[in-house]
């Protein structure tokens, strides 16, 4: 059994995405806002309601 594969494929491996983003680009900070607020939002979810 063989894996298919495509000769013009662009990327062998996946990439990583922080690769292409300059390190202090507002998109970081963004998105470590929204890690926090996705974990808050989680954990308040998880809460007893009483």
């Amino acid at each position: 059994m063989f894996k298919r594969y495509d000769q013009k494929q662009q990327f062998l491996l996946p990439f990583n995405l922080e690769e292409f983003v300059p390190e202090n680009h507002i998109v970081r900070v963004l998105n470590d806002i929204i890690d926090v607020i996705n974990r808050t939002y989680a954990v308040e979810q998880k809460k007893p309601v009483a």
